[in-house]
Order: C-alpha cells, then structure tokens, then sequence
C-alpha cells in the first residue's frame, strides 16, 4: 500500500476539517433555530394562558360559583348559571401542538394538561347553556356546581404555574 504523499495528507486533512466545520455550523444554526422557536413558542402559550387567566379573574367565575354553590346549599332551591362560549379562546394551542416538544420539561406535559381542563370546562360550561342541570336537585346541582369550581381553580393554579416555568426558563 502507497503512502500518501505530503500534499495528499494536506488536502485529505482540510477536506475532514472542512466537513467538521460545515457539520459544526450546521449544527449550531439548528440548535439556535429551535432556541429562538421554542422561546417564541413559550412566550406566546404564555401571553394565550395569561389572557385566559385574566379573564376568568376579571369576570370572577370562581367567585360566582362559590356564591350559587352557597345559596343551593343555603335556600335547598336550584340554580341555573349561563355562561355562553361563542369563540374560540385556544388559538395558541391549536396551531401549535405540532411544536409543543420544542418546549423544554416539564412544559409539554404541563400545558397539555391545561388544555385538557380548560376544555372540559368549556364543555361543561356548554351544558350549562343548554339547560340540562337547571332542573336537577339541589343537591346534584351543588356537586356539578362543586366540581366545576374545583376544574376552575386547579387550572387557574395550573395556568400559575406555567406561566411561573416560562418566565423561570425563558427570561
């Protein structure tokens, strides 16, 4: 077996450390693509998730279901709360569950989980509407009115949370 000669060895070398450049840079422009899409991905689920906080804040619905699950209980008498979703609050999320591993741990799983709650409090808030509960018993009205109240406040503890996780890793 031939030797390589000098000028062989030299154009050998380059080539390699040529490619472990290419693939270095490669690498690196990946990696800080997904850096800068997970941080616009993390700040967007954040304002989506603060937003829909400060809804439920603003328009006190944990308040007022403490207040209908206090009277129920007080005056035995049934209650009918209406509160009509006619939009589309999880805009965020629908486009971007596709991208929802870009996030860093423990966030996949946490705003799955969100979502997940604030859609079953969305259904439940549809049956509400719809009259199926007005006619119940006090006492099946203050259970269903007792587990909403607890979705309602384990996701808005959720939504903290979250939006703790995001500031902490994405400041």
């Amino acid at each position: 077996m031939d030797r390589l000669d000098s000028g062989s060895m030299q154009v050998l070398i380059g080539v390699v450390f040529g490619g472990l450049i290419t693939a270095g840079t490669t690498l690196f422009f990946e990696w800080y693509r997904d850096r800068r899409d997970s941080q616009r991905l993390a700040k967007a689920f954040r304002g989506e998730i603060k937003a829909l906080q400060a809804i439920v804040e603003k328009r006190q619905y944990i308040e007022q279901l403490r207040k209908i699950i206090g009277i129920i209980s007080a005056e035995g008498r049934s209650f009918n709360l209406v509160i009509r979703v006619r939009r589309e609050y999880f805009r965020v999320y629908e486009t971007n569950i596709d991208k929802i591993g870009l996030l860093k741990n423990p966030l996949p799983e946490q705003i799955a989980a969100f979502y997940v709650r604030a859609n079953a409090i969305l259904e439940d808030l549809n049956t509400l509407d719809e009259g199926l509960w007005q006619d119940r018993p006090p006492e099946q009205q203050i259970e269903f009115y007792s587990e909403l109240l607890a979705l309602f406040e384990e996701t808005m503890r959720d939504a903290s949370v979250i939006i703790e996780v995001i500031n902490e890793k994405y400041s």
